[in-house]
Order: C-alpha cells, then sequence, then structure tokens
C-alpha cells in the first residue's frame, strides 16, 4: 500500500515523502523516498544501532499502529542512523512504556545526492496485535541543518503537528487468518 506525506508547513527543502508499508505476518515493512535533502540533517548508518528515547528531537522516521478494538496503539521511531525506539500507549499520548513486544530495525541508503531511501522493518510479537487488523500512520521529521523540525504525515487535522490521534491511522492492513 503507498502512501504521500505532505509538510505541515510549506517547505522548499522537502516538499513530500513517497513511500509504502506491507505486513508480513507480524512484521510491518516501511519504505519512505525522498528528495531535496542537502540542507536535512540525515546521520550515516551505524554498525551497532541501539535503543535510544527522543529520537524525534532530530530526524526521525515513525509509525504509529493501532487496533479498530481498543485505544491502545504502538509507535515505533527509527533515526537515519538506526537508532531506534518502540512505546505502547494504553490510549491518546497515555505512555504506557517502552515496548518490549517489538523491535525496529532499518537502513538509510542515499541513492543519489537528491534520492534517499528508508526501510523500516517492525517485528510487531505483542499478542494483542498479532491477531488483529491494523490501523497504520506512517510519519516522518526532518530536521534542518540550521533549521527547525518540519513534519511529515498524510494530514494534518490541527493548528499543530500531532502523530498521535487516531484519526490518522487511516491505512489497514488486514490480518492473516
Amino acid at each position: 500500500m503507498n502512501f504521500v506525506l505532505t509538510p505541515f508547513h510549506a517547505s522548499s527543502l522537502v516538499r513530500q515523502i513517497n513511500g509504502s508499508v506491507t505486513r508480513d505476518g507480524s512484521c510491518l515493512n516501511l519504505q519512505y523516498q525522498f528528495s531535496g535533502t542537502s540542507s536535512i540533517l540525515l546521520n550515516e548508518p551505524v554498525d551497532f544501532p541501539e535503543r535510544r528515547d527522543r529520537l524525534w528531537e532530530s530526524t526521525c522516521f515513525e509509525c504509529f499502529i493501532g487496533l479498530s478494538s481498543a485505544d491502545r496503539y504502538l509507535e515505533c521511531n527509527l533515526s537515519s542512523a538506526g537508532h531506534w525506539q518502540a512505546y505502547e500507549f494504553e490510549g491518546y499520548r497515555t505512555i504506557a512504556h517502552t515496548s518490549k513486544d517489538f523491535r525496529v530495525s532499518g537502513d538509510y541508503r542515499r541513492q543519489t545526492p537528491d534520492n534517499n531511501i528508508v526501510r523500516c522493518s517492525v517485528d510487531i510479537n505483542h499478542p494483542d496485535f498479532v491477531t488483529e487488523d491494523w490501523h497504520i500512520s506512517p510519519a516522518v521529521i526532518l530536521k534542518e541543518i540550521d533549521g527547525p523540525l518540519q513534519y511529515f504525515a498524510a494530514s494534518h487535522p490541527d493548528n499543530k503537528p500531532d502523530f498521535h490521534l487516531a484519526s490518522q491511522r487511516t491505512l489497514i492492513l488486514p490480518c492473516v487468518r
């Protein structure tokens, strides 16, 4: 399933981010592709990525995964360096804990100076999520080298960027039963 993310504020640096998302059993696969990044902070991949908090304070590739049967949802974060984090929420912005039930891995590749691809896989072993349809909202935060953060989502329904809204999770990946 393909998606397009647009900036919260018009940007001359990156006009949109194209992507795709698929589900393979308990694994969520995402790809983000964008260009026009000479002024965006993109760290080269590290050999040993690790779990880190607060990745959203710089360039960060995110995905929110909810269920139709509950208010619970998961958030996964991936930096261009490969560092990652996973959170579980009981309800809107009500964090339960750092999730141990799924792992995020990915890679960042600069195809050409103006063509970048980030691939992300999320292995979801959470028992409540494996047997349910997933409601997905991919999102991206890009950090300008000497400037502000830019927020990208499929839509921006409010007067501020908010990736946690259940109404944003519009891509549905059915459970394979």
